[in-house]
Parts: C-alpha cells; sequence; structure tokens
C-alpha cells in the first residue's frame, strides 16, 4: 500500500499548495545506492524541481517540498517547517531559538532545527491561516534578506517580527 498511500498524500498535499497536476519524480533509492551516488548528501533526502530523492519511502517531507517549490518557493525556515508541518512524523523541539533563526541566513537551516521551524509554521498556520504564510513566500521569494523577510512578516500578520515571536514562544 506504499505506493498507493504516497500517490494519495502527493495528490492532498498538491491540493493544498493549489498545484496543478503531477508534483513529479520520487527517486526511492537502497541507501548504498543513495550513499554512493550522493544525490543530496549527508540528508535524509532533498527535493528539487527534479523531484524528490531519499532512501526511506514514503517521506512525507519531501513531497511538501515538492509542491511547495511548484507554487511559492520559501525561505528555508518556511519551507522546512512546512515539510515538517504537514509530515506525519514530526518531531517536537526540544529547543530552538527562533530569534536567531530569523536574523541568520534565510537560505539555511540546520537539520537540528527543522523541529523548532515546524512548530513556529505550525502557529503561523494556526493562528493566520496557510495562504498567510504563502504569502510571505509570494512577497520574499525564496532567498530573501533576513531584514526583508521580518518586513514581510510585518506587513502580512500586523504585528512586529518581536511580537510575533513572544506570541509563538507563549503558544
Amino acid at each position: 500500500g506504499s505506493l498507493a498511500y504516497l500517490d494519495g498524500y502527493a495528490e492532498a498535499v498538491s491540493r493544498e499548495f493549489g498545484v496543478d497536476g503531477h508534483l513529479g519524480v520520487y527517486r526511492w533509492y537502497a541507501r548504498e545506492l543513495f550513499d554512493e551516488y550522493g544525490p543530496c548528501p549527508p540528508a535524509l533526502g532533498c527535493a528539487t524541481m527534479d523531484g524528490a530523492f531519499t532512501y526511506s519511502m514514503p517521506h512525507e517531507h519531501e513531497i511538501v517540498h515538492l509542491a511547495n517549490l511548484q507554487s511559492f518557493p520559501c525561505p528555508r525556515l518556511l519551507s522546512e517547517g512546512l515539510a515538517e508541518y504537514y509530515s506525519p512524523n514530526r518531531d517536537t523541539p526540544t529547543s530552538g531559538d527562533i530569534q536567531s533563526i530569523l536574523e541568520g541566513p534565510t537560505t539555511s537551516l540546520a537539520g537540528s532545527d527543522y523541529p523548532i521551524a515546524g512548530a513556529f509554521v505550525a502557529y503561523l498556520v494556526e493562528t493566520y491561516g496557510f495562504d498567510a504564510v504563502l504569502g510571505i513566500c509570494r512577497l520574499t521569494g525564496p532567498a530573501p534578506t533576513s531584514e526583508l523577510l521580518a518586513e514581510a512578516m510585518t506587513s502580512t500578520f500586523g504585528v512586529p517580527l518581536e511580537q510575533l515571536v513572544h506570541d509563538f514562544e507563549l503558544w
């Protein structure tokens, strides 16, 4: 049932992100081949416009990335946060400083920060709505400066970034 599940999951995520049509090719490698070919070292998987690459299946996280890439590619914090939010096996964050992440580079995110990114996006989606989060991506694209990301969040959510961080931490 894994292939049918994966197809159904991809279809549901496509609808959520407003993507019509096929998301892309899912390349599922044996672990040894994945390590040998190295399509996305040192990660467990990755997604590009060429498809998803992973040694596990199903890996819902990468399916979400495929949908996000075809809708409005997001800054890394939001992209990984959305992939975590929509993944059934997401981790509860044990730590994380969302303020530091927001002030850092918008094109990279440590794997250890994925759970806090997922929690932050969960807060944003549940408080402001999915369309508002994608609105940030529309405004900034995948590689904004941290200042542009802060401005987009402030204008979209109607609160200063410091307040947004404070409210998230209380949430």
